[in-house]
């Protein structure tokens, strides 16, 4: 599978809207990076970073996926009692689900005692949530679809994960290592003894008398806990990579290890674990679960794994349900079809309702397709170092052309004079123009360069707009198309990164903000508006009915009425991945959410600007990401606030901070250059302000 590098933005706040008119009305999922998982019957959930997703294991050869519910924040951990899930969302608390149909998960609550959750144990009439840096918390689930907190446990260390049994409780705390609890009293979970241990306490399973603990860096340790205030230790087993879950079945211990694959015990004996088996998934295997001799693995951005373990020593690996692409960018047209450019996957061709869940067509294109336009015959794909391709409209969608082109193909617009003419972005090297008469073959005109890294281009009538991120926008009159002609750049203050021109304004995406520029001299633009506070516009779409949708990733999606002199915000859904595109169809709006293509109606009604409060603070993605050796990260205040900005890693342990204290109202940029013994990876930067909390992820590269 090819490969590409996603920068994912996560935030833990909602916007407070008190009311939305958009309704999502339907979804296709895309299993995309699995966390968890869990074996139930004939279904698979796999809690897939965001949201979940529902797959059929009926037929192990043939994985077929039946829903997908998103989530706002990271989902983590997935547990299923009955007809009820809940799903640990380690920025976002823990969701309640109505899985009755399958197809169609229902979130129907989330309990408001936990602001983050990772993994969720059901046990006799209780929820035990592993909170992170806020330890264990228990509910009362005596009423499924309402659970309340009743008590809590906070260790010094990060809790993972926990075990129960009988009335013992087992925390695996991180760097603190095993703390043992009384639980005979759930309301008041009672300290009993802790294990120190020398790595990272991850997982932890308990029986009557022993105790196996998985720590990332050092394997397995089994230990005597007959007096449970004073653990012996009995034997350990490294597992020699980076451990990340466990699992026993009968006399078998399942580990699972991010560079070693799968190790099988013989646990028969708890003090003299024996190594039966091993074997190597694909990828990074983060999760397992096990059901009548299937065993089925999370394998990160690879999926999900099945493999028979009927015979332990020999295990077969069954089927694969590999990621299906990255939903990027969408079109609709009139013969009620959409249009999905879907990275490694190419293009993929829907019904106008999503249904059925599974598209009418699909074209594999050798390259990362990443955006679209179309004409009255042919469809414009943007296939990255690929070039473009241009099909054919229908429900079996045919490439007619493959154009080579001198950069990377990002963004493509058409426009309409005498015949179609087409852009297609090209990185730092500009932007490449074609004609394409119906039926005939395209002409190409050539390269145009522009100021800087051309992100997003738009075409109407004779004015071409390049958003050239903090190079600013630029404007040629491409009457001739063989020959643009430069009018003008602008450099708005927070750069300019999506755009759109409709008649005499241009609409751009500005950091956090959408300004709009007066075009009826387009040699001097003049600022006539602007839109503020509704996150970084990842892409403006012309939706009909003056509607733009502004795409702005974690922050969900935004409907733009500018009918009026001043444009306004008319209606805001917080969308369950990252909003990368939208298109219009009839009364609904369509959107590439990355890891799902979602449609949601879009009413007529009134206004909902008003509805809508501004947000005491925001923060940016930060810049650059991925990074080497600094980035920087900024923020703004609209009221003096007690701030705390520090750098987590994935484990939930604290780099660094770099901001502790009172600041004033306005814009606050800071750096961050990790010193030499920070390693590559992935981390998270946190804000929080008052008792809210914001999440970015970074990437750091040496």
């Amino acid at each position: 599978m090819k490969e590409v590098t996603i920068i994912t933005l996560l935030i833990l706040t909602a916007l407070p809207l008190t009311l939305t008119a958009m309704e999502l009305d339907a979804t296709v999922a895309i299993s995309g990076h699995a966390n968890d998982l869990l074996l139930d019957g004939n279904l698979l959930y796999c809690a897939d970073r965001y949201g979940l997703c529902v797959l059929d294991v009926t037929d192990p050869q043939n994985i077929l996926t039946r829903g997908h519910w998103g989530s706002t924040g990271l989902s983590e951990g997935i547990t299923v009692s009955g007809t009820t899930g809940y799903l640990s969302d380690g920025v976002d608390g823990l969701h309640i689900l109505d899985l009755t149909n399958p197809d169609e998960p229902v979130g129907i609550g989330s309990v408001d005692d936990v602001d983050q959750s990772f993994l969720t144990l059901v046990a006799g009439g209780y929820l035990y949530v592993s909170a992170g840096e806020d330890g264990l918390v228990i509910l009362d689930n005596t009423n499924p679809e309402d659970p309340y907190e009743i008590g809590s446990y906070d260790p010094d260390g990060w809790v993972h994960f926990m075990d129960v049994n009988d009335d013992m409780i087992a925390l695996a705390a991180g760097t603190q290592g095993i703390v043992l609890l009384d639980s005979a009293i759930p309301s008041s979970p009672q300290y009993i003894s802790e294990i120190a241990l020398p790595g990272t306490a991850v997982r932890v399973v308990l029986d009557d008398d022993y105790l196996i603990a998985l720590q990332s860096e050092y394997g397995i340790s089994v230990w005597n806990i007959t007096t449970p205030a004073s653990p012996v230790q009995l034997t350990s087993e490294p597992t020699g990579g980076w451990s990340t879950d466990m699992i026993r079945e009968g006399d078998y211990l399942y580990v699972c290890d991010w560079f070693n694959g799968v190790s099988i015990f013989d646990i028969t004996t708890p003090n003299h674990p024996n190594l039966t088996a091993y074997f190597m998934p694909d990828g990074f295997t983060e999760a397992i679960s096990i059901q009548d001799n299937m065993l089925a693995l999370a394998v990160g951005d690879e999926g999900v794994e099945l493999w028979d373990v009927t015979t332990v020593t020999a295990p077969e690996r069954i089927n694969t349900d590999d990621p299906k692409g990255s939903s990027l960018d969408v079109v609709t047209t009139q013969d009620a079809l959409i249009y999905e450019a879907a990275g490694d996957i190419g293009l993929r061709v829907w019904n106008y309702d999503l249904n059925p869940a599974e598209p009418l067509a699909t074209v594999d294109t050798p390259g990362w397709a990443n955006a679209l336009a179309f004409s009255d015959h042919y469809l414009y794909l943007s296939d990255g170092f690929e070039g473009l391709k241009i099909l054919t409209r229908g429900s079996n969608p045919g490439i007619e052309w493959s154009i080579p082109t001198v950069d990377y193909a990002g963004s493509v617009t058409t426009t309409w004079t005498t015949v179609w003419d087409i852009y297609v972005s090209q990185g730092a090297s500009g932007f490449l123009g074609l004609s394409h008469e119906e039926f005939n073959d395209p002409i190409v005109h050539g390269l145009t360069p522009t100021a800087g890294f051309v992100y997003d281009i738009s075409a109407a009538g004779n004015i071409l707009l390049t958003c050239e991120g903090a190079d600013g926008f630029e404007i040629f009159n491409v009457s001739d198309p063989a020959a643009p002609a430069f009018l003008s750049n602008t450099q708005p203050t927070g750069g300019a990164w999506a755009g759109v021109n409709v008649g005499a304004s241009v609409y751009i995406g500005t950091g956090n903000n959408v300004e709009v520029y007066d075009i009826t001299t387009p040699q001097s633009p003049v600022l006539s508006a602007t839109i503020e506070d509704i996150g970084w516009a990842q892409k403006i779409d012309i939706l009909g009915s003056q509607k733009l949708a502004v795409s702005c990733g974690v922050d969900g999606v935004y409907i733009i009425d500018y009918s009026q002199t001043s444009p306004v915000i008319w209606d805001h859904a917080n969308t369950s991945g990252i909003a990368l595109g939208a298109a219009g169809f009839v009364s609904s709006l369509i959107l590439a959410d990355e890891m799902a293509l979602e449609a949601y109606n879009l009413p007529n009604g009134v206004n909902h600007q008003t509805m809508l409060q501004p947000l005491t603070y925001s923060l940016q993605g930060p810049y650059p990401n991925p990074f080497n050796p600094s980035t920087n990260i900024a923020f703004t205040l609209n009221r003096a606030e007690r701030v705390e900005l520090a750098i987590y890693d994935l484990m939930g342990r604290q780099i660094t901070s770099l901001c502790n204290g009172s600041l004033l109202p306005g814009e606050h940029r800071l750096s961050w250059h990790p010193d030499p013994a920070v390693s590559s990876g992935t981390y998270f930067v946190t804000l929080k302000v008052g008792n809210n909390k914001d999440v970015r992820q970074l990437i750091y590269l040496k």
